[in-house]
């Protein structure tokens, strides 16, 4: 392919990712902010590796759109409560989902937590330039730990985490956050949802959860099939969870 056609693909990809942006409906001051998100992290990514492709387009379809996704679950989840509900995203990498959801949702408290300096250190860093660190925080350490932190286990209205791993693992380093009544959204390949969902029930009630609802999405703009899978917190989770980084690697639930 000839680099002037490369370029033009490259144009008339970012033009369709800005318009599946505009179709969320998130006002222009959301849009120009998460716009100078998507610039900080190809900036950042130009000189310490975060994501793979930090071109616009690329971080567009298959990143913020992704997590825009959980938006409309959270409005229809939230609960007519006068403070601001709590959301925690565990593995936040770069920042998705909990970085975008952020900039779309003022009305949230964000808490970010990943183990790796380099990514806390970008993650603080955009929240202060996005100004938008009044609202959230980064914790660098690992969720294992921070699960059985005061202050921090079953104090959650909302959690997430997007690229940890398998169900199991998301659900146990996820559950303990959330205080009874919150909610856990799961972002899953249509894929591993389907697989996923006839034993999603009964891992749910281990960690004090049950599997409220599944919803699938339409193919996107690099034809991914996802979905979400909603879990909402019953009753406190046993303490012994979540488990250790040793016991959850040599066991599932």
């Amino acid at each position: 392919m000839s680099e002037e056609k490369e370029h033009w693909l490259e144009l008339e990809n970012e033009e369709a990712a800005l318009a599946a942006l505009k179709s969320h409906n998130l006002g222009l001051e959301i849009e120009n902010q998460l716009h100078e998100y998507c610039l900080l992290l190809k900036e950042f990514n130009s000189h310490t590796n975060l994501v793979s492709n930090a071109e616009l387009s690329v971080l567009l379809k298959e990143h913020v759109l992704d997590s825009l996704q959980l938006l409309p679950l959270l409005l229809e989840l939230q609960k007519s409560e006068k403070r601001s509900p709590r959301l925690i995203d565990i593995g936040s990498g770069a920042g998705f989902p909990g970085m975008v959801l952020a900039i779309a949702a003022p009305f949230l408290k964000v808490t970010l937590v990943d183990s790796i300096g380099k990514k806390c250190r970008f993650l603080a860093d955009a929240a202060h330039k996005l100004k938008i660190n009044d609202r959230l925080e980064v914790i660098c350490e690992r969720a294992e730990l921070l699960g059985h932190a005061s202050g921090l286990r079953e104090t959650f209205d909302f959690a997430c985490a997007r690229a940890v791993g398998a169900l199991p693992l998301v659900a146990e380093l996820c559950l303990p956050f959330l205080r009874p009544g919150g909610f856990l959204l799961a972002q899953r390949s249509k894929r591993q949802a389907e697989e996923e969902l006839q034993k999603a029930d009964a891992l749910a009630a281990k960690l004090g959860a049950r599997l409220k609802d599944s919803r699938f999405f339409p193919p996107d703009l690099k034809e991914r099939q996802l979905a979400v899978l909603i879990f909402e917190k019953k009753s406190r989770t046993g303490s012994r969870f979540p488990r250790s980084a040793k016991e959850l690697k040599q066991s599932a639930l």
